[in-house]
């Protein structure tokens, strides 16, 4: 798994390790988690994403600041 600052950019995730979020909505992984939950989720909650568990470690400021990435089981083509 991988601790990650919310506010990474996903393109820069997806480039740099070769996963696959979507890049046709939000610009950054929180706000990626923000909108799939439509509000902001408490810390300790979980969700699967693109086959990629998030766990979110922390939450300050109205923001998700840290994130722990379980990556994808399947290999990128």
């Amino acid at each position: 798994s991988y601790v990650v600052d919310g506010s990474v950019s996903i393109r820069e995730l997806n480039r740099l390790l070769h996963w696959r979020f979507p890049v046709d909505g939000p610009r950054t992984l929180s706000g990626l988690v923000i909108e799939y939950f439509e509000e902001i989720p408490p810390a300790d909650i979980c969700m699967r994403i693109n086959d990629y568990g998030l766990e979110v470690v922390k939450v300050q400021d109205n923001m998700v600041k840290t994130l722990r990435v379980f990556p994808s089981l399947t290999q990128p083509e």
